[in-house]
């Protein structure tokens, strides 16, 4: 027999010597020349750019930017003040007085028609600037601004103080 069975080594007979461990086996370093492969790619780039046919422009729509405005076609707001004060014992009620109006307001309906009157005699486009007292309860101010809404007019809070 060529080779024998003995230590479970099946190589032929020969037993393979094993490194010391103290000796470690250098790793070989590989690299693949770049300068080729640069190369192939600034051909591929230059023969790509110089055989593409690019796509014929689309139509344009036509279009035009807006001028400046007409200064006779601008709306200026018209506001109207509405001042809220507060009455009773304990300023548990509120009165509604309109600029322009000598008649108080006592209530948030007598308040809403007044407001619609208005705005059919001034046109749509109205602020009204709300300017509560010192006294008055929010919910009155809340009122207030509920019913010019209610009207369809814009609303604004001004507070004074002093």
């Amino acid at each position: 027999m060529a080779g024998s069975i003995v230590n479970g080594n099946v190589d032929g007979g020969r037993d393979r010597q094993q490194l010391p461990s103290n000796r470690t086996r250098r790793k070989v370093k590989t690299s693949m020349p770049l300068t080729a492969m640069i190369d192939v790619t600034f051909l591929l780039l230059t023969y790509f750019l110089l055989t593409t046919t690019f796509r014929q422009s689309e139509g344009q729509l036509p279009g035009t930017l807006p001028g400046p405005p007409d200064p006779r076609r601008i709306l200026k707001p018209t506001v109207i003040p509405l001042q809220v004060s507060a009455t009773g014992d304990n300023c548990q009620s509120a009165v509604y007085s309109l600029g322009g109006e000598d008649k108080p307001l006592r209530s948030p309906q007598e308040l809403v028609d007044s407001l619609r009157a208005r705005r059919k005699r001034t046109g749509p486009n109205v602020i009204v600037l709300i300017q509560p007292g010192r006294a008055v309860r929010w919910r009155h101010v809340v009122e207030a601004c509920n019913q010019a809404a209610r009207a369809n007019l814009q609303t604004t809070i001004e507070f004074r103080t002093g």
